[in-house]
């Protein structure tokens, strides 16, 4: 689990920064974010070996 963590994270700092952003903004999970986060996840596990 540990390396699935450190490795979305790194994926999620890289190349998906503005969601971070948004979320740090405005301290909440919007149906936008979330939606996004959903999508980057999906993906992210297809690739995760």
């Amino acid at each position: 689990m540990q390396r699935f963590e450190q490795s979305f994270l790194s994926e999620m700092r890289s190349r998906h920064a503005e969601v971070i952003a948004d979320i740090r903004t405005s301290k909440a999970l919007s149906d936008d974010t979330t939606a996004k986060l959903k999508s980057i996840l999906t993906d992210f596990v297809k690739t995760f070996a």
